[in-house]
């Protein structure tokens, strides 16, 4: 506060001085109010300076009516003084603000935002008396040359007296036609009552005020005015300068509309779409956000967002929050079970910097992501899966047999990989028909999958060529059991279809050693050794002519 912010309240009565004095703190705690009990003692303190305005009691022990109002405005032209009297006497006031106080106002008036109101009025009349005393020189600057619309009007017949050069381009009029106007003629009809009110009593002196004024074509045009009383040729006039916030009222109904639109947007969008604030308080919601919490945004508005989600979600949430606090943009996706099962979200946080780069709030986006994740799992199925029989195809036996691979070299556990087809399913096919072709193959999948164990894998390579991963297979003996149930499994006839016979090739394969791909290769090998061997035979792969290890190798279905 500087001082020219401090006040001289000169009060003979310290109950009242003390009163006025905490109604004038009560608007501005700060303010600095100075007290008096005399004349003789204000006009001391006066001649320090420092005082912005003074609040004068009219009645005081060494004055009398309005000597001492005369006194002070002799020795101090620049100051404001407001005038205090416990007497209802419009003439007094009016002498008073002859005699040069800014204000006449009655004690029963002391309320904090009147007389907040009348010094501030007082003080910018003031300021412009002084200045309009002190520049009258400047006048063609201050008033021909101001970039703003000013001009002057009678208090009485309302008659425009003056303009300068801003107002009529303005208004559009020419200088004789805008001095033969009256200041309501720039007024829509509907605004004269509220313009003539405005000019009584105390709200005649009124700054920053915001009225309609009319364009000589009829164009309505928003204005800011401050409006004061001054002495013009001689008459009681009012000096308006006029500010054109037409572009402010429409930018203003712009942006409003436009955040309606985004809110009916927002509204549209399939998605929860929420701002908080540093506090993380919400600031914004759309209307998932109210069908997914079940409440009013009246309800959700201004409440810590954390304390509104539930487990498991509010710890992804805070996780998300704070890292978007720290200024970086968080991307999670999280599973929340509920009463209709369990939903997946994708949650995005996304810091929100202001124009001192300082975080001002983070926007959440989530978007429930149930549906499309179930679509690219079976997608991720389908991609996989022979359709035919309904176990891997080439892709998924590589990627399912590749981690099982990966797996069995940890822990340093064999594995058996096994590569059969159906004998003569070519002729059959040829003979038969692709439907009986298709329904032998997927009869016989069935077969084999239903005799396989569980961590076992079966997929259909392509035609009628199947493989088999088996984990766990520690010896020959069990390797070989499990490819007669094999041969066992295939062999023999499904329903509607003809009888039929497999042939296995299979190795034993050290993980740690061999390639998934390796080892297929090898039971491919053993495939064409076992069917050189005739129908039904089943041939471990050994390193060493494939003829010579197919009479050693041969097996028989198993019991």
């Amino acid at each position: 506060m500087t001082g020219l912010d401090a006040i001289l309240l000169v009060e003979d009565t310290r109950s009242d001085a003390l009163l006025y004095a905490a109604v004038l703190r009560a608007a501005e705690p700060s303010r600095r109010v100075d007290h008096a009990g005399s004349l003789g003692e204000a006009m001391a303190m006066l001649e320090g300076g420092g005082y912005g305005a003074v609040f004068l009691d009219l009645g005081l022990p060494d004055s009398s009516d309005l000597d001492g109002l005369e006194k002070i405005v002799a020795r101090h032209p620049d100051l404001a003084v407001l005038v205090l009297t416990g007497r209802e006497d419009r003439g007094l006031g009016e002498r008073a603000i002859a005699a040069g106080a800014q204000e006449y106002l009655r004690k029963d008036e002391t309320k904090p935002e009147v007389m907040e109101r009348v010094l501030r009025h007082a003080r910018g009349r003031k300021a412009l008396e002084s200045r309009l005393r002190q520049a009258a020189a400047e006048l063609h600057v201050l008033f021909d040359r101001n970039p703003l619309p000013v001009f002057v009007f009678e208090e009485r017949s309302l008659g425009i007296r003056a303009a300068n050069a801003a107002a009529l381009e303005f208004y559009g009029w020419d200088h004789d036609r805008f001095l033969q106007m009256t200041a309501l003629d720039i007024f829509p009809r509907h605004e004269h009552q509220q313009f003539r009110a405005a000019l009584d009593g105390l709200a005649a002196r009124f700054c920053d005020t915001e009225w309609t004024h009319l364009h000589s074509s009829g164009r309505r045009m928003q204005v800011q005015v401050n409006n004061e009383p001054i002495r013009f040729r001689g008459q009681d006039c009012r000096m308006a300068i006029v500010r054109d916030i037409s572009r402010e009222r429409e930018a203003e109904s712009a942006r409003r509309r436009g955040d309606q639109r985004l809110a009916t947007l927002a509204d549209a969008l399939p998605l929860l779409l929420m701002f908080v604030d540093r506090e993380l308080r919400v600031e914004f919601i759309n209307s998932g956000w109210t069908r997914e919490l079940r409440r009013p945004a009246g309800e959700i508005l201004g409440q810590p967002v954390v304390g509104l989600i539930r487990e498991p979600a509010a710890s992804h949430f805070a996780s998300g929050l704070e890292t978007a606090l720290g200024g970086v943009a968080h991307n999670v996706e999280f599973e929340d079970p509920n009463e209709d099962g369990v939903r997946t979200w994708a949650a995005t946080f996304i810091p929100q910097r202001g124009h001192t780069g300082d975080i001002e709030g983070i926007h959440v986006m989530l978007r429930d992501i149930s549906l499309e994740k179930a679509h690219r799992q079976e997608l991720v199925r389908r991609a996989q899966q022979d359709p035919l029989t309904g176990c891997l195809n080439r892709a998924g036996f590589q990627l399912h047999g590749g981690h099982a691979w990966a797996e069995a070299a940890s822990v340093g556990q064999p594995v058996a990989v096994y590569f059969f087809d159906l004998d003569g399913f070519k002729e059959i096919n040829d003979t038969l028909g692709h439907a009986t072709g298709d329904a032998m193959l997927q009869s016989a999948a069935a077969r084999v999958a239903a005799c396989m164990r569980p961590d076992d894998l079966l997929a259909r390579l392509g035609g009628d060529e199947f493989a088999v991963l088996a984990r766990n297979v520690t010896d020959d003996a069990g390797a070989r059991c499990l490819a007669g149930k094999l041969i066992e499994a295939v062999g023999g006839s499904g329903p509607g279809t003809p009888e039929t016979s497999c042939s296995v090739g299979y190795c034993i394969a050290d993980p740690a050693r061999l390639t998934l791909s390796k080892a297929l290769r090898r039971a491919d090998e053993a495939l064409y050794a076992a069917k050189r061997a005739g129908k039904g035979r089943a041939v471990k792969w050994q390193p060493r002519p494939v003829q010579e290890a197919a009479e050693d190798s041969a097996v028989s279905p198993a019991p």
